[in-house]
């Protein structure tokens, strides 16, 4: 079993916090400034398309931070849990963006898994999870955002050659 107040990292360049996720939700709000917002699980919430990061408390205490990075083709956006050790992916993340421009109507959605790091060696930059294209993009450009528990976390666990019904409750 892996202590849950192992270290995680701050992935700022030059930085060298290490804490735990609630220590590291202070540090990224106190000493990077970076815009914060509190999660409800299963619930919108808009955040701007703005490139850096964006830190989101989940409402069990989960921290999860949101990067925007600017690229030639428009904008590309990753979610990460960050946990103190790698696991199963136990949250999924819905994105969306609607853009009407010169009579067209634009409009983007997906939905995938939010994998975890510890941020041991800084932001992913391999997962690509969604992307804003350039010519759609206004200073004032906004994505909705859902953060969701995935559901194989939400059922309940069964004993050793258990079996259940219909809706997930044991037998």
């Amino acid at each position: 079993m892996t202590c849950p107040q192992m270290p995680c990292f701050c992935p700022e360049t030059g930085c060298s916090f290490i804490g735990s996720t609630g220590m590291l939700l202070e540090h990224f709000i106190a000493d990077h400034h970076w815009p914060s917002t509190n999660v409800k699980y299963g619930w919108c919430f808009n955040t701007d398309v703005q490139e850096g990061i964006h830190v989101l408390s989940g409402e069990d205490g989960h921290l999860f931070l949101l990067n925007v990075m600017a690229e030639p083709f428009g904008c590309v956006v990753s979610v990460f849990c960050v946990q103190p050790h790698d696991t199963e992916p136990k949250f999924r993340c819905a994105m969306s963006f609607s853009y009407w421009k010169n009579d067209l109507f634009n409009s983007q959605s997906s939905e995938f898994e939010v994998p975890s790091t510890t941020l041991t060696d800084g932001i992913p930059r391999n997962c690509i999870l969604f992307i804003v294209p350039k010519f759609y993009l206004e200073k004032d450009s906004k994505i909705c955002v859902t953060m969701k528990q995935s559901l194989k976390n939400l059922m309940p666990s069964v004993p050793t050659g258990g079996t259940t019904n219909l809706f997930g409750i044991p037998s």
